[in-house]
């Protein structure tokens, strides 16, 4: 780290505890780990808390740029702290709760936390194991975490909250977020800093300025015309499919990322399967495509694994469009396909009437395998189609075992081990957010809801900003 970025963390340091808000792209992942840093060399643990797996791998990253040892900072989200307490003293905690997390049950987890974090034994562990607490989007937390976070910090009070509240996107059904002025100042002062768009130096110093500058007119709400935006990297166009394509063909160069933004995960896979498999599907951490596809094999008969196979197939890969109805009902009725022929396909078809003549799991992964080496469909569902091909094959190395609580297990390591990353990506922002990607394409921006998502969208990309929607006037609420 910088001297002036270092001298910074030591100041702040010794302010804690306070609040901070940062907008997007202004530094906030890099002051909270040279601020552990600093802690670090002083020989002073810290623990750092965030909501989601992006922002855990965001930190991580930063903490290794700057060399920080590992035994002296411990980064996890709050739900998997929260989990973790809950697991190791269920007495406490006043609920018995399976090894494997089931993440649905987030808000028992916190509750339970709760229980854990007020007892004398758990405070005295906390105090003796971190001098700093630091928690990340603070604007996602609900009332619930928010008193998980306060008890942990009755036990580590040298603490600071980061957040942005139009980053506050997690605002679930049944749940109350944190208000600032009334939960969060009271304990943690707001400490006032000037930003500058960090994101953007040296990649396009005018767009994150832009961005910078626009942030105080959503936070009022805006009606923003982008044909009257001229910011270098920035275009708006009408949408359509053809916009999408042609904007997403655009970028040659595989050592730059690019980022597709819909509002949902089907289009998210019409989009990829549009675009010929070039672009591969984000999927959310708990696999909820894999578990109804897994969900509808389990409750298949042996006879039915060929046909969930080639419908699956087909929602993974783009170039199967001749795998239609005439294959499809072949397969309902058990026959083989003598007569149909289907150019640039033999292995695949192999593969299926394969599968169909001596179904069994294990031949539906060699199927499976067959199928994706051929190569004569490209996969865009990556992340779906290799981790339900290893949730089956988990089973059949362990028949008896489930195939979904495999799926749980293979999902919840990217909690600690990170996604792969690549480099031309379709998702959603939820999935995106603390993430940056050299560009980003926002499609049908005129339904992405809320200006938080639509702030959230705008400020993933560092050099090029790209906006779809049917009209250039965007009304944000």
């Amino acid at each position: 780290m910088d001297a002036a970025l270092r001298d910074e963390a030591t100041l702040l340091l010794r302010r804690m505890p306070f609040s901070v808000e940062m907008p997007a792209g202004t530094g906030k992942t890099q002051l909270i780990a040279a601020m552990a840093g600093v802690a670090a060399r002083g020989g002073s643990a810290s623990l750092i808390l965030t909501h989601t797996n992006a922002g855990v791998a965001a930190l991580r990253k930063r903490l290794k740029d700057f060399a920080v040892p590992q035994r002296m900072v411990h980064v996890d989200t709050i739900a998997s702290w929260a989990f973790e307490l809950v697991r190791h003293y269920p007495d406490l905690a006043g609920i018995q709760i399976a090894p494997v997390p089931d993440w649905s049950q987030t808000p028992e987890y916190v509750r339970g936390a709760v229980n854990v974090a007020q007892a004398r034994a758990i405070k005295r562990m906390h105090s003796a194991s971190f001098t700093y607490l630091f928690v990340d989007e603070y604007q996602d937390c609900n009332l619930n975490q928010h008193d998980l976070i306060l008890e942990i910090a009755a036990a580590i009070p040298l603490a600071a909250v980061f957040g942005d509240r139009l980053q506050g996107i997690f605002d679930f059904s049944g749940e109350t977020l944190v208000d600032w002025d009334q939960h969060v100042f009271p304990s943690y002062p707001l400490l006032d800093r000037e930003h500058a768009p960090w994101r953007w130096v040296g990649h396009n110093a005018e767009l994150g300025q832009w961005l910078l500058d626009l942030r105080p007119q959503l936070v009022s709400g805006a009606t923003l015309d982008l044909s009257q935006v001229s910011v270098p990297g920035f275009e708006w166009q009408p949408a359509s499919h053809q916009a999408v394509a042609d904007a997403a063909s655009r970028f040659k160069t595989f050592e730059e990322s690019v980022l597709i933004l819909n509002q949902w995960r089907s289009d998210n896979a019409r989009t990829a399967g549009r675009l010929g498999g070039t672009y591969a599907v984000m999927e959310d951490l708990n696999g909820r495509f894999m578990h109804e596809n897994l969900a509808t094999l389990e409750s298949s008969d042996p006879d039915g694994y060929a046909l969930w196979l080639a419908l699956f197939a087909k929602s993974c890969f783009s170039g199967f469009g001749e795998i239609n109805q005439p294959i499809l009902r072949r397969l309902r009725r058990g026959e083989g396909f003598e007569g149909l022929s289907r150019p640039g396909l033999e292995t695949t078809l192999a593969a299926l009437e394969g599968l169909g003549t001596d179904p069994s799991l294990r031949n539906l992964v060699a199927a499976m395998r067959a199928i994706e080496s051929a190569r004569e469909g490209r996969l865009y569902c990556i992340e779906a189609w290799r981790d339900t091909l290893a949730a089956i094959e988990a089973v059949v190395r362990n028949p008896g075992e489930s195939m979904r609580v495999n799926l749980s297990m293979i999902r919840d390591r990217l909690r600690y081990t990170g996604r792969r990353r690549q480099q031309r990506i379709v998702s959603r922002t939820l999935l995106v957010k603390g993430l940056e990607y050299d560009h980003a394409i926002l499609c049908d921006a005129d339904s992405i809801g809320s200006v938080r998502n639509f702030y959230v969208a705008i400020t993933r990309p560092r050099k090029s900003l790209t906006i779809l929607s049917r009209s250039s006037v965007i009304r944000m609420r």
